[in-house]
C-alpha cells in the first residue's frame, strides 16, 4: 500500500506538505516516482511539478539522494526497505483543476499533488489529510468521496481511483439530498450571500433524477457537488463520483425570486454538464484514454463525442426536468448556433480536428483563434443535436441519441473498456438500425455546414438568420426590424478604457482587418471624433461608407481608411411553428 499524507503546512503562505511512504520487499535496480503533468478532463499540459518548493527522500529513516530525471520524474535507490519522499507544494491556483490553499479554503485535485511509483499505479492508496493547528482551530471540515477508514483517513484501490476523488476543506456548508435512493451532497465553500437553498436542492435533485432515469442506473454509490462561490470565477471538472465547481456568488438562486435568473440557469447547466460526465467520459471513455498517460498528451478525435454530446444534454436535461422552460431552452440553443456560426474557424476546422488539436489550439487560444478553430463543445453539441433529430426522424421516434447513450453505458458495464471512434459510429448503426456513417462523416470529419435548419424544421421550428447591427451588442431575442436594417460590421472585438479602443481580435476578411487594424492596436479617433463616441459614430454609417481611423501601434500613431462592410446574417433566431411536431423532441414538462 502507498501511504500519502496531505498536511496544511501554512495557509497564509499557501503551502501544503506532502508525504509519500511505501515499502520495497525485494532489492531492485532503482525506483522512479512521478507527478502528473496534466489532469484528466482538462486537456493541457500544466506541469504540476513547477509548484514543488523543496523535496527530499529517505530510506529506512536515513536521507538518500533523489535524482531528478526530467521535469516530473525522480529516481531513488531500489534496495528493500521503507521509503519516504516529502515535498512542499505551493497552492495558489484558484481553479477546479489544481490546488489552492488560503486562510478560508483549501482544495486539492488528486493529479496535481499525488505521486505514483512506476509500475505500482494499481496498488492501493491510503490518504490522510492533516488540517494542522490552523485547520483545527478554525473548525475546518473535509469533503471527498474517497472511502473513509477513520477520521480524515481514506483509501482507494489504486492511484487512478485516488486521483479521481478531489478533496475540499474549510468552513463548509453541506446539504444532503436523496436522489432515487442514492445519497448526494452539495458542499458549498467561499463567501456567499443568503440564497434559496431549498430551490437549489430541489433543482439539483430534478437534474440528477432525470439523468439517472435516462441511463437506467448510476455508476456511483454516492455523489458530491463541491461548489466554490466567489468573485468572477467559473468552471467545472468531472470525477467518477463528484465534481469540482466554481461559480460567481450571484449565480445562486435569490431568496424570494419567482423566476430562475439566467445566471442561476447557467450554474444549473454547469451542474448538469459535470454530472452527465459521470457516465460520458468517466465510465464511457475514448479508447485513447484507456489507460490515461499523465506524463504526455493523449490525442483523440473523440472529444466532440464526450464534451460535445455532454454539452448537448446539459441544457436539454434542464428542459426535460422542468428546471428550464422550452422557450428558455430554445433561446439557449439559438445562442449556441449563433456562437458557432459567427466564428470563421467553423469553416476551417472539423470537429475531428478540433478534438485532436485541443492540447495546442483550444486550450491555448490567441487573438486569431475565432478565425482558425471551432469548439468541440459547442459545435459538438450541435452535431449531437443533428444526430439526435436524424435518428428520431429516420425511425419515426422509435430511437434517439438517448438509446445510443444507454447502449454505450451497457457496453461499459460489460467490459469496462474504452471505445474507438470507429466502434462508436458502428454502435450507433447497430443500436438504431440506421446507417449514419455518411452523416457522421459529414458532420464530424468535414467542415460542411450542419443541416440544422432542415432537421429543426421537421420538428416544428423555423431557423432564421439575421444580420445584427454593430450597435446591438447583445444577442437579440426577436427583432423583426433587424432583418430590414442595413446592418454594418466593424469586424473586431475590443475593450474601451481611458486610452481608447483596444482591439483584442479581428474578424478574418472583415472591415477592421481590411483597414490594417490588428489585435493590440489602440484606436483613438474615428471620423476625426474621439473614439469614446464610437456607438454614435458607427450607428450613422452605412454599408460602403469610408471613414478615417487614427490608432496607435507599439506607441506609434497611424492613420487608415476603413471601408464599412455589411454584417453577415449569423445571428440565429428560432421560432416555434408547430408545437405538436416540437413535442416529439421536446415534450412539455408537466
Amino acid at each position: 500500500m502507498i501511504k500519502l499524507t496531505l498536511s496544511l503546512q501554512d495557509a497564509h503562505a499557501h503551502l501544503w506538505h506532502v508525504r509519500c511512504e511505501w515499502t520495497v520487499l525485494h532489492d531492485q535496480e532503482m525506483q522512479i516516482i512521478h507527478l502528473a503533468d496534466w489532469v484528466p478532463g482538462s486537456y493541457m499540459i500544466r506541469d504540476f511539478s513547477r509548484h514543488i518548493v523543496s523535496m527530499q527522500a529517505a530510506a529506512n529513516n536515513v536521507a538518500i539522494d533523489l535524482l531528478q530525471l526530467d521535469k516530473s520524474r525522480w529516481q531513488l535507490a531500489g534496495h528493500a526497505g521503507y521509503y519516504c519522499v516529502e515535498y512542499e507544494l505551493y497552492a495558489f491556483d484558484l481553479s477546479v483543476r489544481a490546488s489552492y490553499l488560503d486562510g478560508q479554503y483549501g482544495f486539492a485535485d488528486g493529479a496535481c499533488w499525488m505521486p505514483w511509483l512506476e509500475h505500482r499505479q494499481d496498488e492501493a492508496y491510503e490518504v490522510q489529510v492533516d488540517l494542522g493547528i490552523w485547520g483545527r482551530e478554525q473548525a475546518w471540515e473535509i469533503a471527498t468521496t474517497m472511502r473513509p477508514v477513520s477520521e480524515n483517513v481514506f483509501q482507494a484501490a489504486s492511484y487512478w481511483e485516488a486521483i479521481d476523488h478531489p478533496i475540499t476543506m474549510g468552513c463548509l456548508r453541506t446539504f444532503d439530498l436523496n436522489v432515487l435512493g442514492l445519497p448526494h451532497q452539495v458542499v458549498i465553500s467561499g463567501a456567499s450571500l443568503a440564497f434559496d437553498v431549498d430551490r437549489l436542492l430541489a433543482d439539483v435533485e430534478k437534474i440528477c433524477a432525470a439523468q439517472i432515469e435516462m441511463f437506467g442506473a448510476a455508476p456511483f454509490e454516492r455523489y458530491i457537488f463541491m461548489l466554490y462561490v466567489g468573485d468572477k470565477v467559473y468552471g467545472g471538472l468531472e470525477h467518477r463520483s463528484s465534481t469540482a465547481l466554481m461559480a460567481d456568488r450571484w449565480c445562486l438562486p435569490k431568496l424570494g425570486a419567482k423566476e430562475r435568473s439566467d445566471e442561476y440557469l447557467q450554474l444549473l447547466g454547469l451542474i448538469s454538464h459535470e454530472y452527465f460526465h459521470a457516465w460520458n467520459v468517466k465510465a464511457i471513455k475514448p479508447a485513447a484514454f484507456d489507460p490515461y498517460e499523465l506524463h504526455h498528451e493523449q490525442h483523440t478525435e473523440q472529444l466532440w463525442a464526450f464534451e460535445g454530446i455532454t454539452s448537448y444534454y446539459d441544457d436539454l436535461i434542464l428542459q426535460r426536468s422542468g428546471v428550464m422552460s422550452t422557450p428558455q431552452y430554445l433561446t439557449q440553443l439559438a445562442k449556441t448556433i449563433t456562437r458557432v456560426e459567427q466564428g470563421q474557424g467553423v469553416l476551417k476546422q472539423s470537429l475531428a480536428q478540433s478534438s485532436m488539436d485541443a492540447w495546442t489550439k483550444y486550450y491555448k487560444q490567441n487573438e486569431n483563434s475565432a478565425n482558425a478553430i471551432t469548439s468541440y463543445y459547442q459545435k459538438g453539441a450541435l452535431a449531437a443535436l443533428v444526430l439526435d433529430l436524424y435518428l428520431r426522424r429516420e425511425t419515426d421516434g422509435e430511437f434517439s441519441l438517448d438509446d445510443v447513450m444507454r447502449a454505450l453505458y451497457r457496453r461499459y458495464l460489460q467490459d469496462g473498456k474504452g471505445i474507438s471512434e470507429a466502434q462508436w459510429r458502428q454502435l450507433v448503426c447497430d443500436v438504431t438500425g440506421v446507417n449514419v456513417q455518411d452523416l457522421l462523416h459529414r458532420i464530424i470529419d468535414t467542415t460542411e455546414v450542419l443541416p440544422l435548419a432542415v432537421l429543426l424544421n421537421e420538428f416544428g421550428l423555423k431557423l432564421q438568420r439575421v444580420a445584427q447591427p454593430e450597435s446591438q451588442s447583445a444577442w437579440v431575442k426577436a427583432l423583426p426590424a433587424v432583418a430590414a436594417q442595413a446592418a454594418t460590421a466593424f469586424g473586431a472585438k475590443y475593450s474601451m478604457d481611458a486610452t481608447g479602443m483596444k482591439i483584442t481580435s479581428v474578424v478574418s476578411g472583415g472591415s477592421a482587418e481590411q483597414a490594417g487594424l490588428a489585435a493590440g492596436d489602440v484606436v483613438i479617433a474615428m471620423a476625426n471624433l474621439h473614439i469614446k463616441q464610437f456607438d454614435v459614430i458607427w450607428s450613422n454609417l452605412e454599408v460602403d461608407d469610408s471613414i478615417g481611423v487614427h490608432y496607435f501601434r507599439q506607441g506609434v500613431l497611424y492613420q487608415t481608411q476603413l471601408h464599412v462592410q455589411a454584417a453577415l446574417a449569423t445571428t440565429v433566431l428560432l421560432h416555434t411553428e408547430d408545437e405538436q411536431l416540437l413535442s416529439y423532441w421536446l415534450p412539455q414538462w408537466q
